[in-house]
């Protein structure tokens, strides 16, 4: 039911399942499906609480990695959803730390696909919604396009788990982040407004005109730069990356090679 898009439905039946399962290591797959569940649902206070049941279970059975990991994700998504993204980020790590080569390629792909869209949330948040002068402006900007190239690293460590689900949904995020970058960098932007003492600075409607031409062409060359980085980071790791992902770097770098085409 959870992957025909039916979580409302599912969670009836999974809760049957566990009645029945008790404390058993099977009832530790059926919380986490739960857990799944309620994040479907944007029940993030219930699914952080069926993730510390997972957590209890884990502790008195005998724990494999993949449950262990599944379940801080959940936790992770959950703190996400009540607007703790700090405690998120730690969850996250802790997740992380804990990866070996028992994990699955699937569990080891979404593990680093949240970090992904943690590092997006945190891309986008750039400018700041202020009215900033050309120089803050164009600092601003400029980070956000540095984190983006860092977001480009988180997609290289999903590539090499081999997860071909966890890949493409990657290259949706950082296609979908690019295109939010591109309009970022369109514009329009506004100086700060000025009061009337004597010491500030009024434009008039020319000047305001002229000052949004000249930073526009001014950022549309700082983001196209950042682009041409991306890309270029792209296509140095074709050699690189396992066999089977290749598909997956290629789709992404063709639609980052678009990119400057998208900034009007």
């Amino acid at each position: 039911m959870i992957e025909l898009g039916k979580p409302s439905q599912a969670i009836p039946i999974l809760k049957n399942y566990l009645t029945a399962t008790q404390n058993s290591p099977d009832s530790i797959l059926g919380k986490i499906w739960i857990g799944q569940a309620y994040l479907d649902l944007r029940k993030f206070n219930e699914a952080f609480l069926i993730s510390i049941e997972i957590d209890h279970l884990i502790l008195e059975s005998d724990p494999i990695s993949d449950p262990l990991i599944q379940s801080l994700l959940i936790k992770a998504q959950a703190l996400i959803g009540l607007d703790h993204p700090g405690q998120a980020i730690e969850v996250l790590e802790f997740a992380k730390n804990h990866l070996s080569n028992k994990n699955s390629p699937e569990i080891k792909g979404q593990t680093f696909l949240l970090q992904l869209k943690l590092k997006g949330k945190d891309c986008a948040r750039l400018p700041s919604k202020d009215r900033l002068d050309e120089g803050q402006t164009r600092d601003q900007m400029d980070r956000r396009g540095l984190c983006l190239l860092e977001e480009l690293l988180i997609y290289q460590k999903i590539l090499g788990t081999q997860d071909p689900r966890s890949s493409e949904r990657a290259s949706a995020q950082i296609t979908g982040d690019f295109d939010d970058y591109a309009k970022a960098c369109s514009g329009p932007f506004h100086p700060p407004q000025k009061d009337n003492r004597a010491n500030s600075i009024h434009r008039t409607a020319n000047e305001l005109r002229r000052y949004q031409a000249e930073l526009a062409g001014q950022l549309k060359q700082d983001c196209s730069k950042k682009g041409d980085s991306a890309v270029e980071l792209l296509n140095s790791w074709k050699t690189r990356v396992p066999p089977a992902m290749v598909g997956s770097l290629t789709q992404t770098t063709q639609s980052l090679e678009k990119f400057t085409s998208r900034i009007q």
